[in-house]
């Protein structure tokens, strides 16, 4: 259950960014979507310590000793291009390629 929960969390982490710089967006709904990410990115590794608080209760250790380490580089990759990603959102919005500061737009 939270290994299918942290994987969708973490695709919403990642294409979240994605989806607002391929869309004209203003700075606030950049900002948004950037603390949505890093917040979907979080709930994601909860949930992943959650599936080790859980192995540890039905003491299924020998299943954490195989898992660990890419779990581990999982959870590493996620951070990385998380925050990779709401860079590249948030200096897209700040400096835009045309040269243009994008214009406000009211909720």
């Amino acid at each position: 259950m939270y290994n299918v929960l942290s994987l969708l969390l973490g695709l919403v982490a990642l294409g979240l960014p994605l989806y607002t710089v391929l869309r004209p967006s203003s700075d606030r709904r950049a900002l948004r979507a950037a603390v949505g990410s890093g917040s979907a990115g979080l709930l994601a590794l909860l949930c992943q310590l959650l599936e080790v608080g859980r192995r540890i209760a039905v003491q299924d250790y020998a299943g954490l000793e195989d898992i660990w380490g890419a779990m581990l580089l999982a959870g590493v990759v996620l951070v990385l291009l998380t925050v990779l990603l709401n860079g590249v959102l948030l200096h897209s919005r700040r400096h835009p390629a045309d040269g243009k500061m994008p214009e406000e737009v009211s909720p």
